[in-house]
């Protein structure tokens, strides 16, 4: 993906192109209803993760799937969806920190809990 701060020294050309679009592709078939963009994985999962305090509030601002369902709770809300964009649900639920906790699938509640341990290792070399 392109990153406008990361572009240097660009300039017009005299050489252009025109692309056409297949009629045949049909991105949101392809992502299975996903709404993060131009990342997709090989294997649909459905996931439910908790929000807490400002990420519930947040979490319910936008749409993350055709089959999305938020589901209210004493203490914020539980988000259910299908998605084959796996690395991007794990960053989702990272970028919430503690507002957020991943209850399904048993891998992302995994993997959550080792990024977790990693960053504990790294504030624990912190020196004070």
């Amino acid at each position: 993906m392109f990153s406008l701060s990361r572009i240097r020294n660009i300039g017009l050309e005299d050489e252009t192109f025109t692309f056409t679009f297949p009629a045949s592709a049909d991105y949101r078939a392809r992502v299975d209803g996903s709404f993060y963009g131009a990342y997709s994985g090989e294997k649909k999962r459905r996931f439910r993760i908790a929000f807490y305090n400002d990420g519930a509030m947040r979490i319910q601002e936008r749409r993350w799937s055709a089959d999305q369902r938020i589901e209210e709770t004493p203490d914020g809300v539980i988000l259910s969806f299908t998605s084959a964009q796996y690395g991007k649900v794990l960053e989702l639920a990272l970028s919430n920190g503690r507002d957020a906790l991943p209850l399904e699938p048993a891998e992302l509640v995994r993997d959550w809990q080792e990024n977790i341990r990693d960053m504990q290792k790294r504030g624990r070399s912190v020196r004070k």
